[in-house]
C-alpha cells in the first residue's frame, strides 16, 4: 500500500515539509491532543501490518507519537472499526540511524479497509501539545469486495464447464 512509501531505513531529521505535525495550542486553530489524522489508501485493501517512523526533528522528538488508537473505515464518510491501542517508540533525532517499527494489524477489522484513522493521545512529554509523524507504510493487499468474489467463483466454475465440453 505504501502510503508515504518507505522501506526499513533512516529518515531525514528536518521538519520542514518533510514530516507531519499537528498545530497543538500553539497557533490558531488549536489542534491540542488528541490529534487525528486520515490517511486515504486510495483503494481497498486487507493491511497486514504498518510501519512507523516518529517525528524525528534534532532536539524536538518528544513531539512525536506515543499511544495511539488506529480505526479503519472500507469507505469515505463510513463508521470507523478500532483495531487497536498502540504505543509508537520515541524517534532518534537523527538521519544516520536505521529505525521504524513494525506493528502486525491481525485484526479481521483490517480486511477491506480504505481510510485509516490515527488518534494520537499523548506524545513523548512534548511542548504545546504538538504530535507528529515522520513516514508511514501499510502492508496488505488488494481486498476484493464480496460481490466480486461470487462474480469470479462463479466464472471460475465456467470456465470448468466450458473445458469439459470440448
Amino acid at each position: 500500500v505504501g502510503y508515504m512509501a518507505g522501506v526499513q531505513s533512516t529518515h531525514t531529521e528536518v521538519a520542514n515539509s518533510n514530516m507531519w505535525l499537528s498545530h497543538g495550542t500553539f497557533r490558531t486553530p488549536n489542534d491540542e491532543l488528541p490529534a487525528t489524522i486520515i490517511f486515504d489508501l486510495e483503494g481497498n485493501y486487507d493491511l497486514s501490518s504498518m510501519t512507523v517512523w516518529n517525528y524525528n526533528e534534532v532536539n524536538l522528538t518528544s513531539r512525536g507519537a506515543n499511544n495511539v488508537e488506529v480505526l479503519v473505515a472500507s469507505s469515505v464518510g463510513g463508521a470507523f472499526t478500532l483495531l487497536g491501542n498502540f504505543t509508537f517508540a520515541q524517534a532518534l533525532g537523527n538521519s544516520t540511524t536505521t529505525f521504524g517499527e513494525d506493528h502486525a494489524l491481525s485484526a479481521a477489522a483490517a480486511d477491506n479497509a480504505r481510510l485509516v484513522r490515527f488518534n494520537i493521545t499523548t506524545n513523548h512529554g512534548g511542548d504545546a501539545d504538538f504530535s507528529g509523524l515522520s513516514k508511514i507504510r501499510f502492508d496488505g493487499v488488494v481486498a476484493v469486495p464480496e460481490p466480486y468474489s461470487a462474480v469470479l467463483l462463479g466464472l471460475g466454475g465456467m470456465s470448468l464447464l466450458m473445458r469439459r465440453r470440448r
